[in-house]
């Protein structure tokens, strides 16, 4: 089929050399010829599929058919084998991205992780299992039980297999990196003198290199005093651990009780890797060197020399009583074009309880409400900052006050009252006298 539109598309996975693209849409599941724009059609749908380094050879897994759990295609003759038939037991086996096939980049080895019995004996929880295409065989590495097995790779050669393993659910317990050595079933810690958690192993291509994850301060040359979680590089010939990522700005992720995985993409030979950024709003801050604004969601974007900044311009009360709204209007501008987008936070707090900072991305403006508690009261510092797209910023304070009560500078009662309770500026004058402090000199 050639020129073939694709609607609905579900997922798309890349084959090692760049050349065809692995496609699940609505109607249609193959692989797709980026140089020649043919499709080449799979006889079914499979819910996750892996590609060789030609895009040749595709593993796929189904979720709902236990005898169509496991198949691979040889996208160039047609032929197609079900691993998984005839149906079998299955055991619980809840790691559902480890359950996906991996397959190496000749297309000759693939590696899963399943509960299910496929001939070769009943399952009492998990299992790791390898494939041999050429000997049409299927083989047990590891019983792994009730663990969790997280962010599994599989190397190009096909030997050896890596995840994360601990315990399943919530349930405390160490999360190691793991390496398998799916011919003899040698399993190897890669950090054996490490007490902290892992939350990434994933294998370079040649199987050189692992990136892993960790709050450990695995890198003395770089340092992790925070016990941030960093991501390394750990050369497998040497056993030196060198870190890829260094976060800034106090302690973030592990300090909230657990870090998360960075899912890296290596390249072959390890000396490469993309990474996701990590969303501040989940993962703990994220601060611009310049100014120390802590961000959520966020993009990188480069900085322009002779850029010129955003204009920004902030309406609306700033002192209110408990129980009433700050209403805060920010407006931002820019001379050369761009669209800035605004963020705001409180400092200390991010954004409080119950308040709101909407964005309207196509004017652009944004409005900062928040309805605050008799605990709330005291002077507040609202940072509003707007960016654009060439690395230029302009970032406003603004004061914020939540009175307990008003000050009348004529009322000698709430001047007295004032003195006592430490009413920011913005609640009223109690400086009777005008010496730029407030005492009992200000009740004479």
């Amino acid at each position: 089929m050639s020129r073939l539109t694709l609607t609905d598309l579900d997922r798309a996975r890349l084959s090692r050399d760049g050349r065809r693209l692995g496609v699940l849409a609505g109607a249609a599941a193959g692989t797709f010829d980026l140089e020649s724009g043919f499709f080449a059609l799979a006889p079914y749908r499979p819910y996750f599929m892996d590609l060789d380094a030609e895009g040749r050879w595709l593993a796929g897994y189904r979720t709902n058919h236990r005898d169509e759990r496991y198949q691979l295609f040889d996208l160039a003759t047609g032929e197609r084998r079900q691993l998984s038939a005839p149906a079998s037991d299955e055991a619980a086996c809840a790691n559902e991205d480890a359950q996906f096939a991996r397959i190496n980049a000749d297309g000759t080895r693939l590696a899963f992780v399943t509960g299910l019995e496929l001939g070769l004996g009943p399952a009492s929880g998990c299992r790791l299992i390898a494939y041999d295409r050429l000997a049409d065989a299927l083989s047990v590495v590891a019983d792994l039980g009730d663990d969790a097995i997280d962010a599994p790779s599989l190397d190009d050669a096909g030997a050896q297999f890596a995840a994360v393993l601990g315990p399943s659910g919530r349930t405390p317990g160490p999360r190691r990196a793991t390496l398998f050595h799916l011919d003899s079933g040698a399993t190897r810690d890669l950090l054996p003198d490490v007490a902290a958690d892992a939350y990434d192993a994933v294998l370079s291509g040649d199987g050189s290199a692992v990136l892993v994850s960790s709050c450990a301060d695995l890198d003395p040359t770089v340092g992790n005093a925070d016990g941030n979680h960093e991501l390394f590089r750990l050369d497998r010939a040497s056993g030196v651990l060198h870190q890829i990522t260094d976060t800034r700005g106090g302690a973030a992720d592990c300090a909230g009780g657990g870090g998360g995985a960075y899912a890296p993409l290596p390249s072959t030979d390890g000396h490469f890797a993309s990474i996701g950024g990590r969303d501040g709003s989940q993962y703990g801050p994220q601060r611009s060197e310049r100014n120390g604004f802590a961000f959520g969601a966020v993009r990188t974007v480069p900085v322009v020399a002779g850029n010129t900044p955003p204009k920004l311009e902030i309406e609306g009360a700033t002192a209110i009583a408990p129980g009433e709204y700050f209403s805060l209007l920010a407006r931002a501008g820019d001379r050369d074009g761009e669209i800035p987008v605004l963020f705001a936070q409180v400092c200390g707090l991010g954004l409080p309880e119950g308040a709101e900072f909407r964005v309207d991305r196509n004017d652009p403006q944004a409005r900062f409400s928040w309805s605050p508690t008799v605990d709330d009261a005291g002077e507040h510092v609202l940072r509003v900052g707007a960016f654009d797209a060439r690395g230029g910023e302009m970032v406003r304070e603004v004061m914020l006050a939540v009175c307990r009560f008003r000050v009348d500078a004529a009322d000698r009662r709430t001047i007295a009252e004032a003195l006592f309770a430490q009413l920011p500026a913005g609640c009223g004058d109690a400086d009777r006298n005008g010496d730029g402090v407030l005492s009992a000199a200000d009740l004479r």
